[in-house]
């Protein structure tokens, strides 16, 4: 099964589309999934804390 963003322009998707394709992907595929998921989450959130330490 392919997911493709539903943009009809040909962009590419949006980070809101991405999460919901993520969301989406964590639920029918979780053991598959569950661990990219957590890593994604992980990496995000250490780039805003290093990203709001440099901003101070």
């Amino acid at each position: 099964m392919t997911v493709k963003p539903r943009n009809q322009e040909g962009k590419t998707a949006s980070i809101d589309e991405m999460i919901a394709i993520m969301i989406h992907m964590d639920i029918m595929y979780f053991e598959v999934f569950e661990i990219l998921i957590i890593f994604n989450i992980a990496f995000i959130f250490k780039f805003i804390l290093v990203n709001s330490k440099n901003g101070t």
